[in-house]
């Protein structure tokens, strides 16, 4: 890989709980981005943990990792008020993977249950 960097990733997940999986996708951004922009999800699930709490959560592991000038969580309510534009770089975990091979048949239509 050449040494060059996207100017601006971002990452979207729910990080309920926060693990390793996670941390991964933070040191992947770091490696391929100059700066990266962490949206905390907020999915209508019972017994979830507060926005606010998973983001502490992740906002630590940026503290104790030393990546505050190239890692940081954003706070802009809803997903649909992100400006996307910005962003050269979407990095995704497995989860959201799944969600999409559900939602998505081999031939990119979606399925009738989701529509």
């Amino acid at each position: 890989m050449s040494n060059a960097k996207f100017e601006r990733s971002l990452i979207i997940g729910g990080f309920d709980p926060f693990h390793e999986g996670h941390e991964h996708l933070l040191k992947i951004s770091r490696n391929y981005s100059k700066l990266t922009d962490v949206y905390i999800g907020a999915k209508k699930r019972k017994n979830r943990l507060p926005r606010n709490v998973r983001a502490k959560s992740v906002e630590s592991i940026i503290k104790d990792n030393n990546w505050d000038n190239q890692v940081k969580v954003i706070d802009t309510g809803k997903y649909m008020d992100l400006n996307t534009n910005k962003y050269s770089l979407f990095i995704y975990g497995s989860d959201f993977l799944n969600f999409l091979s559900l939602n998505t048949s081999s031939r990119g239509k979606k399925n009738k249950r989701f529509l």
